[in-house]
């Protein structure tokens, strides 16, 4: 029997030992506890190498979308157009010389909204919004929304009696007195430097632009026509116009502690083919001429984001705001569902989960891909160029 008993002298009292074949004395509990060292060892190892970088990326995953969950407590979709920018470079985790052996507390910072610091965000009463082309369709709709929160809402029309009568029609709904007309033509540079003059005269602060006013087919005659300027219609009213318009109220913009400029886009945006013709003097056709602008106008926003986007302070962001029953729908696409269910643009002007969102595309409020030529930024910068030239707009210096 390999089994004997034997005294240990280490620890003094009798206990079993295990005796090979070649007489070696070991006793049993050490060969058992070295076993199972080795088992809790590789147990650790497989553990840490598992959940250490996952957990690592989960928590700045976590960390980044606390402004979100704070503000809507609804998790935004992520997507892969979704701006992804690490919060910090590195972090040793190895204890330091007279540093405690228990896991350091990471500091990362945060977003403003995240520790409950946005930049002097007033009540949404205290705000003022400029909505473009608000007398009819989803800019009248988004015109009355705003009017409901009690913010102070300017809307512009190009006919002087439509715009007194939505005034008329939304003081009555809203019961509010801080609502506000301008009118002007948009297909003329003039008429635009006119109403932005005018408009950054009377509210020294916006704190939402909307870019909202647009035409189809020659305002909708189905030809090519030219405005006073010689611009092709469609090319003035939904590009020149909001380009021009922007710049004449930088100034009152990034006056807000908090500001949104928007400019309407369209799923139906494309023709990248006549970035080199945006006048469309040649192979002109009304859809061809109405994708080219929404194309434009994304493109736009991309390259505002691009030289001045600061969020929270300041963001530029787009979007498709919906396929609804319209004048434009009816003329160029056939009808739709009530108008009353486009609330894309008034989400984008108000929603708190949007304030630290810029240089988006947006479709049905989630974050989405615009054409590839969006994020081109030699392609941008050629159609700057070309905007400068036909409007005469100046921007400041880029940071």
């Amino acid at each position: 029997d390999p089994i004997q008993s034997h005294t240990t002298c280490s620890y003094g009292t009798p206990e079993k030992v295990f005796v090979p074949d070649n007489g070696t004395k070991r006793p049993m509990h050490v060969v058992a506890w070295f076993l199972a060292s080795l088992a809790l060892l590789a147990l650790c190892v497989t553990t840490i190498s598992t959940f250490v970088t996952p957990l690592e990326g989960t928590t700045e995953l976590l960390l980044r979308l606390m402004p979100t969950l704070k503000s809507s407590q609804v998790v935004p979709q992520i997507t892969a157009t979704t701006p992804f920018r690490p919060v910090r470079d590195h972090v040793d985790l190895r204890p330091q010389p007279g540093q405690s052996m228990h896991p350091p507390s990471v500091r990362v910072p945060l977003s403003p909204l995240a520790l409950g610091k946005m930049p002097d965000v007033k009540p949404i009463s205290e705000r003022v919004y400029i909505v473009t082309g608000a007398t009819e369709g989803i800019g009248k709709f988004t015109a009355e929304q705003l009017a409901n929160t009690g913010a102070t809402v300017v809307i512009h029309g190009r006919n002087p009696t439509k715009v007194q009568a939505v005034l008329k029609e939304l003081k009555q709904i809203s019961k509010s007195d801080k609502l506000h007309g301008f009118t002007a033509d948009l297909s003329s540079m003039k008429e635009v430097r006119r109403l932005g003059q005018d408009i950054a005269a009377a509210f020294p602060i916006i704190d939402g632009l909307l870019n909202n006013a647009g035409t189809f087919a020659g305002d909708y005659t189905g030809k090519r026509i030219e405005t006073v300027d010689g611009n092709e219609y469609s090319l003035a009213v939904n590009v020149l116009a909001p380009f021009l318009l922007t710049s004449l109220l930088w100034e009152n913009v990034n006056r807000s502690p908090a500001a949104r400029v928007i400019m309407t886009s369209s799923i139906s945006q494309g023709s990248p083919h006549k970035l080199s013709d945006i006048q469309c003097a040649n192979g002109w056709d009304s859809h061809t001429a109405y994708e080219l602008s929404k194309l434009c106008d994304a493109m736009i926003i991309m390259e505002l984001n691009e030289r001045y986007g600061n969020a929270p302070t300041l963001t530029f962001n787009t979007m498709d705001p919906g396929t609804v029953d319209t004048k434009m729908l009816r003329a160029g696409w056939g009808g739709g569902p009530s108008v009353r269910t486009a609330t894309t643009s008034f989400w984008m002007l108000t929603d708190p989960s949007v304030q630290e969102r810029t240089g988006q595309y947006f479709m049905g409020k989630r974050a989405s891909r615009a054409d590839r030529e969006c994020y081109d930024p030699k392609a941008r910068a050629a159609l700057w160029e070309q905007l400068e030239r036909l409007t005469g707009a100046k921007y400041p210096p880029t940071r």
